[in-house]
């Protein structure tokens, strides 16, 4: 049987591939269209753009093959290289004439460069939008106005004194557009108004539905349909297809790296376009981290790739070593031509010296990096998080101390000496005090997975530690703020951690800590805890791999190689950093890692 696609009043719930469930009736729309009904209209649209422009029109569908349907107006999208070549709405009696009449004005769009031409047609997407339905949109409260446009879900539109203007759900993404507030004003520029116009007792301001369809040859159907400008589809969660996640992350990262070894900081797929000069020494390292482990997770014949990337990275920053004034043998790195450095870019870069081949490659420098570290700790337990300044503060103890720990704590798998030991005895009673202080999401990761560690090193199973305890504890006040199908705003939130309120990449960070958490309550039997922190993983996953822009959104990008993998800063942008990679790549990791050591308490699917 055919998926139904029903384009409803609410936002929808994402039940099974390529089917939306709503919890309303649809406003507007008393019909429904398969998906199969809309990939013939998809190549009904193909077959009128060819023939307007004189080219064959292949397996078109016929007019009289469309389906019956009620609907407000469609519009037609047209893309050339990842660029937009032309967008117009059409309207009729039915779906047939509404769409010739958009491809028509179509045709002439001069807006984006040049109407389109003949010899570009066949390399074009075509982009199918239906709006199916609208309602008056309360503007009167910003709280009831965030409520009631979703950006990326609902469209709008404005009528005031004879002037109109209208955007589609994809317009706050493709334009970066923060907020409701901000996306009204843009409309009410398009629509030839004052920007505060939909402030006006008198202005009709209504949210609109639609259904959105795109070419696709990869797909059986010749179309897929999207939400949001990526899949609908709620991601799997098996060993295989995290690993493909993990995989295609890192794929990203290694194709936007320069020779010199730096990976591409900030990205905008849409406009192709990064931020010149900014670099961050601390993800560049995080980055090297991730893609180290990586290589190793996939062993020489597999990984190799991934393993000269981190190589590469890391000779970057070896460049910039410097010693500690007081021992010569303790080295760190520094922040390029300055002599002061971050106890997190050395923390990290250890970090990666922890996998082969590296260990063997930089076996000195890992030495001389545990050595510094190791320096930066005081009598009291906390660490340095600066280097080379004259006088020592107590500050920032969230990041950097946690990744020092966690560095030092594969370091005790290893040869290290009793001072590591004795680090992690001096630091324990100080960040649990922490910890207990001043709470921080910040805080969490590095110190979760640097008492596993700890545990690990120091207790037997079945036998739970202070440290595990602590672990448990941070943990425990972290998922207070994870989204669940009882408290989410929206179906895909489900799993995120707000920050403040939309969910980010952060959620990899959060995620990775639980399924830490859930490896340590394995290792000591506490079968019910990890069932508990397994479900919150999952949760946390299944929105990370939404975050994942995948091929199906690849039409947008003028260089989709530099997009398809990577993660977003969250479901209503596609930007990239670096960082929300590398944070993906370890949480997939940890998951698969976690799965493959407690098989019959997996968090991951077979």
């Amino acid at each position: 049987m055919a998926e139904t696609v029903v384009a409803r009043e609410r936002l929808p719930t994402l039940v099974a591939p390529g089917r939306l469930r709503t919890e309303t009736a649809p406003t507007g729309c008393s019909a429904q269209l398969t998906e199969e009904q809309l990939a013939r209209l998809v190549r009904f649209t193909r077959g009128e753009l060819n023939r307007r422009y004189g080219l064959p029109t292949g397996g078109s569908s016929e007019p009289s093959t469309l389906p019956e349907f009620t609907f407000d107006k469609i519009n037609v999208t047209i893309r050339s290289g990842g660029r937009l070549r032309a967008s117009m709405s059409g309207r009729g009696p039915g779906l047939a004439k509404a769409v010739i009449s958009a491809v028509k004005k179509c045709s002439g769009d001069a807006r984006f460069g040049a109407p389109l031409t003949a010899q570009e047609i066949p390399a074009t997407v075509i982009e199918l939008w239906i709006q199916v339905g609208a309602e008056p949109l309360d503007v009167s409260d910003p709280d009831a106005l965030s409520k009631g446009l979703i950006l990326g879900v609902h469209g709008v539109e404005i009528r005031l004194k004879g002037k109109y203007g209208y955007y589609k759900p994809s317009v706050p993404i493709t334009s970066d557009l923060a907020g409701p507030v901000v996306v009204l004003e843009k409309l009410c520029a398009k629509a030839g108004l004052d920007a505060n116009a939909w402030r006006q007792p008198e202005a009709s301001v209504r949210r609109t539905n639609w259904l959105h369809a795109v070419e696709s040859p990869q797909s059986a159907a010749g179309c897929r349909v999207l939400l949001r400008l990526r899949r609908t589809e709620p991601p799997s969660l098996n060993q295989a297809s995290v690993a493909e996640a993990a995989r295609a992350a890192a794929n990203r990262l290694v194709l936007g790296q320069d020779l010199d070894g730096r990976f591409l900081y900030r990205y905008d797929p849409l406009k192709d376009q990064s931020a010149a000069g900014q670099f961050s020494s601390v993800r560049h390292a995080g980055c090297a981290y991730a893609l180290a482990w990586m290589g190793a997770h996939l062993g020489e014949n597999d990984g190799g790739e991934f393993s000269w990337s981190a190589a590469r990275a890391l000779r970057f920053l070896l460049l910039r070593l410097r010693s500690l004034p007081e021992d010569q043998t303790a080295t760190y790195v520094s922040e390029g031509a300055t002599s002061q450095g971050k106890l997190g870019t050395s923390a990290l870069t250890l970090l990666a010296l922890q996998f082969k081949p590296l260990d063997s490659l930089f076996e000195d420098h890992r030495r001389g990096l545990r050595r510094a570290l190791l320096a930066l700790q005081n009598e009291a337990g906390w660490f340095e998080p600066s280097i080379s300044r004259t006088s020592p503060k107590e500050n920032n103890q969230d990041y950097y101390p946690g990744e020092a720990l966690v560095a030092l704590g594969h370091e005790l798998q290893r040869d290290a000496p009793e001072d590591v030991s004795a680090a992690f005895q001096r630091a324990f009673d100080y960040y649990r005090d922490h910890f207990r202080r001043r709470p921080s999401t910040a805080f969490v990761l590095w110190q979760v997975d640097a008492w596993r560690l700890f545990d690990e090193h120091s207790t037997l199973p079945g036998v739970p530690s202070p440290y595990a305890s602590f672990v448990f504890e941070m943990v425990d006040w972290l998922l207070n703020f994870q989204y669940t199908a009882d408290n989410a705003p929206s179906p895909e939130y489900i799993g995120g951690f707000p920050h403040p309120g939309t969910p980010r990449y952060s959620t990899a960070v959060y995620t990775e800590a639980v399924i830490r958490a859930c490896g340590v309550a394995l290792r000591h039997g506490l079968h019910d805890r990890a069932a508990s922190y397994r479900q919150a993983a999952r949760r946390g996953l299944s929105f990370v791999r939404r975050l994942q822009i995948g091929p199906e959104s690849a039409f947008l990008f003028p260089r989709p190689e530099l997009a398809v993998g990577g993660i977003s800063a969250n479901l209503c942008t596609f930007s990239i950093r670096s960082d929300f990679d590398q944070h993906a790549i370890t949480a997939f990791l940890a998951a698969i890692e976690v799965s493959r050591n407690w098989p019959s308490h997996a968090i991951l699917d077979q």
